[in-house]
């Protein structure tokens, strides 16, 4: 029932007659033999009306062939992996990524990013798993608590290149890297070809006790002038005695590269990226009358 039909102008025939019966598939269903007053597989005979006839058509499903092919073959697997299914069934495909793979997509006769699929089998189908290979970035910094690197860890796809940045402690300056693409340069890379562990070595400066600097405001801005070569480290503290005050510092060019506002008290760190003069800027806010400051700096080089 509902396999398909057969092609007949009628159902009376004179005897003798030679009546041509025509099997015509529905979709999906394919013809497969005559059975009754006929036999045969052919989907177009001719039978002779010799007496009263009774023909059957008999049709069947379309089977149809679902292959499922991996890239690379040890990244993963496909389930189902495919087989035989009748025409216009749906076929749910799950792809499963291997040990330090992920499914990137479906190709060939789908597509699509989904690890789950579904076909439907109106034909013949390949489709093709893709899946990307892995890698794990691992760093340490020497000594520990020298500085961090940014990332700290993580998992990447084959060939991508990673930038790490290392960020130096107080007191310490970056000195290089080992198991990076550029061993000698910060901010570096790192190319993800296979499992990667990055170093990053910090050498510890020594610091330089330095005496307090007093001084007196009344309306007017002071610049306290500090040589310092890139990579030293400068680490402070500022203490308004009357009235808040404002207070920045300024690299060579003149840029402003550390603000502490408005404030009563603040301490403060800079490393120095370029070598030169750097100012400690220190102005009043109000203008209300004397006001005095006390400025302490320790240099680390």
């Amino acid at each position: 029932m509902g396999g398909g039909t057969v092609n007949i102008s009628s159902d009376t025939y004179d005897a003798g007659i030679g009546v041509t019966l025509v099997a015509i598939p529905a979709i999906g269903y394919k013809f497969a033999h005559w059975e009754g007053g006929a036999s045969g597989t052919s989907d177009n005979i001719v039978i002779t009306m010799d007496g009263d006839k009774t023909v059957v058509a008999v049709f069947s499903k379309v089977i149809y062939t679902l292959e499922s092919r991996l890239s690379p073959g040890g990244g993963g697997s496909v389930d189902p992996p495919g087989g035989n299914y009748e025409a216009g069934a749906s076929v749910t495909l799950t792809a499963i990524p291997a040990t330090a793979y992920r499914f990137d997509h479906w190709g060939g006769d789908a597509s699509g990013a989904s690890t789950r699929l579904n076909v439907v089998m109106n034909g013949n189908k390949t489709v093709t798993a893709y899946f990307t290979r892995l890698y794990t970035l691992s760093t340490l910094s020497n000594p520990t608590d020298g500085g961090s690197v940014s990332p700290t860890r993580g998992t990447y796809d084959a060939d991508t290149v990673v930038n790490l940045t290392a960020t130096a402690a107080l007191g310490c300056i970056f000195k290089n890297w080992n198991g990076t693409d550029s061993n000698g340069v910060n901010p570096t890379t790192v190319t993800m070809n296979s499992d990667k562990s990055a170093t990053v070595y910090f050498t510890k400066l020594t610091p330089h006790a330095q005496e307090p600097i007093d001084g007196e405001l009344y309306g007017q801005i002071v610049s306290i002038q500090i040589q310092l070569n890139a990579g030293q480290w400068v680490q402070g503290e500022i203490i308004a005695n009357t009235y808040d005050i404002g207070a920045q510092i300024q690299d060579p060019n003149g840029n402003v590269v550390k603000e502490l506002g408005r404030i009563r008290q603040a301490t403060f760190s800079l490393q120095a990226q370029t070598s030169g003069t750097y100012n400690f800027v220190i102005y009043e806010n109000y203008g209300i009358g004397h006001n005095f400051y006390t400025l302490t700096y320790t240099i680390y080089s």
